[in-house]
């Protein structure tokens, strides 16, 4: 698989921390009505309460995959002019775009179970007649224990997100690294200068000339321009082609490791995920220098070590307490 290269015409061609977190704020001040429609349902009853309290949950994640597989990106992402595709510059099918989201909605039906629970124990009267930050109270005591570790884990998902794409020339979060995604600028239109017939983006169909070098209307890479990146760039990251089946066997690896490592079920998550990223360094190990997913089939050991080890702490907490 080819990647973009990381600059084009003196511009960085992958978006950065400072772009994606406009995006993130600007992708929260579009939910804020429907925050305040949500705290307005959940004081008309109980079973009212519990069903938005499911749809305020899951819709954030339905919002992020049908925008990013339609249209390469959040309402945030597209005021800021960068877009999701695939490391090639192409869109992104609803595998990848599902990927993406993949840990976002398992901690978003993990906390519309807990919520909802909570709620149907609440007393209602009470419930109902507070405020947003009263009915928080009312509800937190009422969260199951295992509740509290989910949002745990939920803390060391963002913020090894933010460390991740901090610390990498791609800009790539763990979730690009998942659904095999990057986030790039949306750059103007390329062209040599010279007068051509104009032809049909293969992403959005927009009207480009055959010399363009991205779409000036999707702003998405195109073919044309992955061929210049062919005869002209070495690749930067692996051979893909000389070990098809090895890389497609480290990426499913990988990721069922990290995804199962940050669920976690009680430790066998992490021990799986061990298991699996084991798998995966012994297949990179074979050929060094080739293959790529070292860095994330190590993350997702430490990970599992983690959850593993919270067993070894609960044991130490449960001893010293005697």
């Amino acid at each position: 698989m080819k990647f973009l290269p990381l600059t084009k015409d003196g511009g960085k061609v992958y978006a950065g921390f400072w772009k994606r977190l406009a995006a993130g704020i600007i992708d929260l001040l579009v939910w804020l009505p429907f925050i305040f429609i949500f705290h307005y349902v959940q004081s008309i009853s109980i079973v009212a309460a519990m069903i938005a309290t499911i749809i305020f949950y899951l819709s954030f994640s339905i919002y992020n995959v049908c925008f990013n597989l339609k249209y390469g990106g959040s309402l945030g992402k597209l005021a800021v002019r960068i877009r999701v595709t695939k490391p090639n510059g192409q869109k992104i099918s609803l595998e990848e775009a599902l990927l993406r989201s993949s840990v976002e909605i398992v901690f978003s039906v993990f906390f519309a179970v807990t919520q909802v629970y909570a709620i149907s124990n609440v007393e209602p009267e009470s419930y109902l007649k507070a405020g947003f930050i009263e009915r928080t109270n009312l509800i937190l005591p009422l969260i199951p224990a295992y509740g509290n570790y989910a949002d745990i884990l939920n803390n060391i998902w963002y913020w090894s997100e933010m460390i991740v794409l901090l610390f990498n020339k791609r800009k790539r979060a763990l979730h690009d690294f998942i659904a095999g995604t990057v986030v790039i600028n949306k750059v103007k239109e390329v062209a040599t200068g010279i007068v051509a017939t104009p032809n049909q983006c293969p992403h959005c169909s927009g009207a480009i000339i055959e010399e363009a070098v991205t779409c000036k209307h999707c702003g998405v890479w195109l073919k044309s321009y992955n061929e210049m990146l062919e005869d002209k760039l070495p690749s930067t990251d692996y051979n893909d082609e000389a070990y098809p089946d090895e890389q497609k066997n480290i990426y499913k690896y990988t990721k069922i490791a990290l995804i199962l490592s940050l669920i976690w079920l009680a430790g066998l998550g992490s021990i799986i995920g061990i298991i699996y990223s084991r798998k995966a360094l012994k297949i990179i190990k074979a050929s060094p220098n080739i293959l790529s997913g070292k860095g994330m089939a190590i993350f997702s050991m430490i990970l599992g070590i983690i959850g593993v080890s919270f067993w070894g702490v609960v044991a130490v907490g449960a001893i010293i307490s005697k």
